[in-house]
């Protein structure tokens, strides 16, 4: 990620018991609110935060996604966050990730595409 960019902070959530995607949004105390959800549901949830990336086809890099490394395409990887580094999301120092990666899925519904 180029040092003079800001990264937008925008977030998905995946409903792990629903096994489905959940719209909502963060209230003025930090929590997560949908529309959706009764208060028991929210034990469930997997919050995946946007890597500020995108990839060859412009569609935004979550965390949780998987990509194709299109300069190997042997290479499929998870995108993951690590806590504390300069670069929190595994790809975030590749400065040509529009060029270089594929989303082809993600942990949730493509869990099969790791293996390959």
């Amino acid at each position: 990620m180029k040092k003079d960019k800001q990264r937008e902070i925008k977030f998905r959530v995946w409903h792990e018991e629903k096994n489905k995607w959940i719209i909502g949004s963060i209230r003025n105390d930090g929590q997560f609110y949908s529309p959706d959800l009764i208060p028991a549901d929210f034990n469930n949830i997997d919050i995946q935060f946007y890597t500020g990336l995108k990839d060859k086809n412009g569609k935004e890099i979550y965390e949780g996604d998987i990509v194709k490394d299109l300069w190997n395409p042997r290479n499929t990887r998870e995108i993951v966050w690590t806590e504390g580094s300069p670069e929190p999301f595994n790809i975030s120092y590749y400065e040509d990730a529009e060029e270089q990666f594929e989303v082809i899925g993600n942990i949730y519904e493509n869990p099969e595409l790791l293996t390959q």
